[in-house]
C-alpha cells in the first residue's frame, strides 16, 4: 500500500531524527468527508446503507475537529507530498479488498 506515511518514517530515520514530532496531511478532512468519499468509491448500494449512532458508544468530550501544529516537522523534513487523500484512500479500500479476498 502506498502511503506518505511511509515516507514519513523513512524519512524519519534516514535523517537519524529523534524526538517528538506531529504528523498530519493536508487538506482537512472530518470523518464524515472522509466516509463519504470512502463511500463514493466502494462498489456498495448506498441506498441499502443505514448510519445508525450508538448513543452508548459517543464521547462527551470529544471536539469537532484536531488541527495538528506540524510546523517542526516540516521546517526540519523535506517531505513531498507524493499521494493524494484521494489515492490514499482508494490504497486503503483495495488493501481491505485484498485481505479479504485471500480469506476467503
Amino acid at each position: 500500500m502506498s502511503s506518505n506515511i511511509y515516507c514519513v518514517y523513512y524519512n524519519l530515520f534516514k535523517l537519524n531524527k529523534t524526538g517528538i514530532y506531529n504528523i498530519a496531511g493536508a487538506p482537512i478532512k472530518s470523518i464524515q468527508e472522509v466516509l463519504d468519499y470512502m463511500l463514493s468509491i466502494s462498489k456498495l448500494n448506498k441506498d441499502e446503507i443505514k448510519f445508525i449512532e450508538e448513543p452508548s458508544l459517543m464521547r462527551k468530550i470529544d471536539v469537532d475537529m484536531q488541527i495538528v501544529d506540524c510546523s517542526k516537522f516540516n521546517k526540519e523534513i523535506s517531505q513531498n507530498h507524493d499521494y493524494t487523500f484521494e489515492q490514499t484512500m482508494t490504497d486503503i479500500l483495495n488493501k481491505w479488498r485484498n485481505e479479504i479476498n485471500e480469506r476467503e
